[in-house]
């Protein structure tokens, strides 16, 4: 009676953890800068919850309930921040009007021209696989803008998009200094593009510096036209896995000892994926499926302990 009561109760277990698991959503629009950090749910680096995989539902909709699970993990990571020659090089992220901001100053005045420190800011956006589904004909547009701006400081951006362990396509190129650097102003390796004019500043070398005209990509539109999907990048199969996007941000100190202190902004502005999928999260909790993996134990050490067959 009690083997017979075991496995009744097994079936039962098996059968919860058989037919708890739902069905994963297909979100057909979503704007992580536009439907979220704009309107209020950023608040910094950090994992969010912003997509519910039962209801299809997300953060700004009637309803939406997270249901506990990270959808999106943003990171930010500062390089050749500090003191330096008697300045100050800082580095901050903020959310703007337009988007996800990066904002990298210099305060106080160099004491040689064209010292060429450089100093960045790099931001991630990572998508959870075990929540997102992210397939590269799923990214509808990943633009910046105001990265390769007119200003006394050398500013440069590029636009990455990550593979399925968070790591880059390829890797991001090393950035000469400014009075020897090539630019490229476009594509640089598979998902990797870059806005790195130097027109934007001249005089380099002089007493003073002064602003030139901004790259042609520059603004969003520019970015938007050439580089906003994985396709345009060289991502060439519509069913690559897509972990996440980067975005840098990167100055060199090239002023002249008459210039003043400067600050630059670039934003990450858009950020839209189309008919992606969000899995369901699973049911049972794991408690229930801890349930199932003891009883089976249970029956495989009592039928053992039980076996009086007498067969080696």
């Amino acid at each position: 009676m009690l083997q017979l009561a075991t496995r009744v109760l097994a079936y039962v277990i098996f059968a919860t953890c058989a037919v708890s698991s739902a069905d994963s959503a297909i979100i057909s629009s979503f704007d992580f800068i536009d439907d979220f950090v704009r309107t209020g749910g950023y608040s910094g680096p950090g994992d969010y919850d912003v997509i519910n995989g039962q209801t299809g539902l997300f953060f700004g909709n009637a309803g939406f309930v997270a249901d506990g699970r990270s959808d999106f993990t943003v990171s930010v990571s500062t390089f050749g921040g500090g003191v330096s020659g008697g300045v100050s090089y800082t580095a901050a992220n903020a959310v703007s009007g337009v988007g996800l901001q990066s904002v990298l100053a210099a305060s106080g005045s160099v004491g040689v021209n064209n010292p060429g420190h450089k100093w960045s800011q790099q931001i991630d956006v990572l998508f959870n696989p075990n929540s997102l589904t992210v397939e590269a004909q799923d990214v509808s547009d990943f633009s910046i803008s105001s990265g390769n701006t007119a200003a006394i400081l050398w500013e440069t951006a590029f636009v990455q998009y990550l593979d399925i362990n968070g790591n880059p396509f390829s890797a991001i190129p090393l950035i000469g200094p400014y009075l020897s650097h090539t630019s490229i102003n476009g594509q640089n390796g598979i998902g990797t593009a870059q806005a790195d004019s130097t027109g934007t500043v001249d005089n380099v070398g002089m007493d003073s510096v002064v602003s030139g005209t901004s790259g042609s990509r520059d603004s969003s539109a520019a970015f938007n036209a050439a580089f906003n999907t994985p396709a345009k990048l060289g991502i060439t199969s519509g069913t690559t896995l897509i972990g996440g996007v980067r975005f840098t941000h990167l100055l060199e100190d090239v002023r002249g000892i008459n210039n003043s202190g400067s600050t630059l902004t670039a934003t990450m502005n858009d950020l839209q994926l189309s008919n992606f999928e969000v899995a369901a999260v699973p049911e049972p909790s794991s408690f229930a499926y801890l349930g199932c993996v003891v009883l089976i134990a249970f029956r495989t050490k009592r039928n053992r302990v039980g076996d009086s067959s007498g067969l080696d």
